[in-house]
């Protein structure tokens, strides 16, 4: 019973860990970015990323290295699986064009089964024609 506390405390402190992981750093980045400064006496920001034009680009790409970091720590953990992922995408996918198969499959099943049925009655109808007669 104890082990088992064990293992579900570590899987919260592993799931809290990746979560911050995440979080803090994109927390940062987006406070530090989002903040209004203002220009000192020489035109010039005091954070020299906000002077450069293409500083914005520069925040997108720490974004995604934080991102890219946080999934290869979430893969790394055992939380996400990106094999299990693309099979599931790749079923989805498959599913719905092999429900519409299986549709069209179903629709000429009846239609056989159809055409067999009137088949058989009209041979009944002939067989039932053909003793009624003889009689």
């Amino acid at each position: 019973m104890q082990n088992m506390s064990q293992l579900v405390t570590a899987r919260i402190a592993l799931l809290l860990s990746l979560y911050f992981s995440l979080f803090v750093p994109l927390n940062f980045l987006t406070g530090v970015f989002g903040m209004n400064f203002s220009p000192n006496d020489y035109n010039q920001y005091t954070i020299a990323i906000l002077n450069d034009p293409e500083g914005i680009y520069y925040f997108w790409l720490l974004c995604g290295g934080v991102l890219f970091m946080t999934i290869s720590l979430l893969v790394y953990g055992g939380l996400i699986e990106p094999s299990r992922i693309i099979a599931s995408l790749i079923d989805q996918i498959s599913c719905t064009k092999s429900s519409a198969l299986k549709d069209e499959k179903e629709a000429a099943n009846r239609e056989d089964a159809n055409r067999v049925a009137i088949k058989n009655a009209q041979k009944e109808e002939l067989i039932r024609g053909i003793i009624i007669s003889n009689h």
